[in-house]
This record gives C-alpha cells, sequence and structure tokens, in this order.
C-alpha cells in the first residue's frame, strides 16, 4: 500500500520455516532496491520517491540463511500533496485582484488538478487551473493579502507565503446636483 514517500508490504509467513524459527523478514523495493527489515507484517520501506511505480518482494531468514525471494507485490505508486505555490503577487482592480504565482516544483508524484487563492481579510477565493486567478467581490478601499493553495489527488498543499499587499479601487462617481448660473462671458 503506498503513502507517502513510502510504502506498507504486508505478507504471509512461509508454511516451512525449514526447521528453525524464522528471525526476521527483508522487503527490497524494485527499482532502487531499498530495504526494509521486521520480525513479520507488514513491513513498511521509506526513501520511496513520489510519482514512480514500485514492487516489493520479501525474503525470510533463520539461523540457516535467508530464504530465496517472493514473488513480486502488486506495483504501488507513493504520492503527497503538493508543495505550496511560491512568488505570489497581486495586482489590483475594480472590487478584485489578479494574483499570480508560480507552480509548486514539487507536485507530490500525482497532477495539480487546481489552484485555490484566499484573500485576507475576508476569505474570499478564486480557484482556476493555472496563474492568475482573479478573485472578485472585493471592497474597495480595503487592503487585501492573499495565499495559494495547490491540490492534486492525494489532497491540498499548505498555503504559500502571502502576497504583496493591494487595495481595490475605482474611480469615482459623477457629482450630482450641478447646476450653473450665467455671468459675463462666464458661468458659475
Amino acid at each position: 500500500t503506498a503513502g507517502n514517500g513510502q510504502a506498507e508490504v504486508s505478507f504471509t509467513a512461509p508454511s516451512n520455516d525449514g526447521g528453525s524459527t524464522i528471525t526476521s523478514y527483508t522487503v527490497t523495493s524494485s527499482p532502487g532496491g531499498l530495504t526494509g527489515t521486521g520480525s513479520g507484517s507488514p513491513i513498511t520501506i521509506s526513501g520511496l520517491t513520489n510519482g514512480t511505480a514500485y514492487t516489493f518482494t520479501v525474503t525470510a531468514t533463520n539461523a540457516a540463511g535467508t530464504s530465496t525471494a517472493s514473488s513480486a507485490s502488486n506495483s504501488v505508486t507513493p504520492k503527497a500533496v503538493p508543495g505550496a505555490p511560491t512568488g505570489v503577487s497581486a495586482a489590483a482592480g475594480n472590487g478584485q485582484a489578479e494574483v499570480s504565482f508560480t507552480a509548486p516544483s514539487n507536485d507530490g508524484g500525482s497532477t495539480i488538478t487546481s489552484y485555490t487563492v484566499t484573500s485576507s481579510p475576508g476569505g474570499l477565493t478564486g480557484t482556476g487551473s493555472g496563474s492568475p486567478i482573479t478573485v472578485s467581490g472585493l471592497t474597495n478601499g480595503t487592503a487585501y493579502t492573499f495565499t495559494v493553495t495547490a491540490t492534486n489527488a492525494e489532497g491540498t498543499s499548505i498555503a504559500s507565503s502571502a502576497s504583496n499587499e493591494v487595495t481595490p479601487r475605482t474611480v469615482p462617481d459623477a457629482p450630482t446636483g450641478v447646476t450653473a448660473t450665467a455671468g459675463n462671458g462666464q458661468a458659475e
């Protein structure tokens, strides 16, 4: 069973212990030849590369020596949530902000399916498949920062560092109640 950079390998003890108690079992990964040892099932192998498919074999050891390797296990691919996006920057608009970012270098061994931008204050969000993402519904005149998370099949990353602070704004409304008084070549 795959985990984050590891796999838990379960097996059944051999029916024939060779006339001597089995003292340990060793699980070996393919590729890589990484090993884990234990006194019984299951045994966890760590140090695996997320996104790489592995199979495993098991040997049993007693006082007389070590058995031949078992048949290979099913193939599993360790995965994890992605790393956090980086380089988050925001540009203000009218009641909104456009947030740009760099995808994380580590996708956890599983393709990133979406990104979510969250405002502070307010917790308003915008989602998309890549940079930039627009967050709407912001209040003009309020200063905001933004963080970004990345999501893959395994889950959602921690939040990025906060963006620069931006304040959405727009032009003022038109003046009202306009009246004019005529004068000599001018109006007041």
